[in-house]
């Protein structure tokens, strides 16, 4: 045995380190620091899904950007550009980030103009050498 009178301490294991690194996009700052001065009271909270909370937190600061859902509601804008402003602020950390931002897009126009408010269509670039895939909103939706 390599630690009989159990004064070593716990062993680091991969899920604390995963814990740890994904705390700060899981709870705010002050809510993180309090759980690791208070662990027992944090571990008694309800749990918190990984995956959902920061893509809330991404939407709502997409949604945020005035001028950027302006155009989302009069003109549309290239799927390409949604994603980038749903990219800007998902958590770094996550792995296969653009896959996660482009299989975003959906959701995100789905919770924000509701399903079938929304639509797509090809339109040309500026030079028309292709086309490239635009969402826009069909009937305005004041929120």
């Amino acid at each position: 045995m390599l630690d009989p009178d159990g004064t070593r301490g716990a062993v680091e294991t991969f899920a604390q380190r995963l814990r740890s690194t994904y705390e700060a996009v899981l709870r705010p700052a002050g809510e993180a620091a309090a759980a690791r001065a208070h662990p027992e009271e944090a571990a008694a909270e309800e749990d918190v899904d990984s995956l959902k909370l920061p893509l809330s937190r991404a939407f709502e600061k997409v949604r945020s950007d005035k001028a950027f859902m302006d155009e989302l509601r009069t003109t549309g804008v290239p799927w390409g550009v949604i994603v980038g402003k749903i990219k800007e602020h998902l958590p770094t950390e996550w792995h296969d980030l653009d896959n996660r931002a482009y299989q975003s897009v959906k959701p995100f126009l789905d919770e924000t103009f509701g399903q079938g408010n929304w639509d797509t269509e090809k339109r040309p670039t500026r030079d028309g050498s292709r086309s490239v895939t635009w969402a826009f909103v069909r009937n305005r939706v004041d929120e």
